[in-house]
């Protein structure tokens, strides 16, 4: 009876959300949540470049289509030559919220990930960690830099 009980507190013990076990860190391991969001969460990097890659390439075969709404802004005043709030400026916030969710997984899994590991991190937990904090110091840096 002890090794059932031992069982289901192991199946209910969650597992992080991303994981070490795979060498080369090509999918990681996410949280087995059920619904949207869940399928969201195992599909950080494909999925938002798949619609980057729609909007881009719609944009570039027909420039004058709806994915032009995502990449500018659009309420263009030219009696004061600045940009009026609207809004269709929602879907340019799309698209950026997408590249930068896009962004962080790609980096958090085929860069940091792998260098977490190199440099000495042996739990998983040690190299999520190291994943997010130094997204957060590329991140930061860059904005520093650009000035934003």
């Amino acid at each position: 009876m002890s090794s059932m009980s031992a069982k289901a507190s192991q199946d209910s013990h969650e597992k992080p959300l991303y994981s070490s076990h795979s060498t080369k860190f090509s999918q990681p391991l996410v949280q087995h949540r059920k619904g949207l969001l869940g399928t969201l969460a195992r599909h950080q990097i494909d999925a938002p470049l798949i619609a980057i890659l729609t909007i881009l390439g719609t944009y570039a075969l027909f420039p004058n289509s709806f994915a032009k709404k995502f990449l500018f802004f659009q309420e263009y005043d030219p009696v004061t030559n600045t940009y009026e709030k609207s809004y269709e400026d929602l879907y340019f916030c799309l698209f950026w919220v997408t590249a930068f969710t896009f962004l962080r997984a790609a980096v958090m899994t085929y860069i940091l990930m792998p260098m977490a590991t190199r440099l000495g991190a042996t739990t998983d937990r040690s190299i999520l960690r190291f994943a997010e904090q130094g997204w957060i110091c590329i991140y930061y840096s860059c904005s520093w830099v650009l000035g934003m």
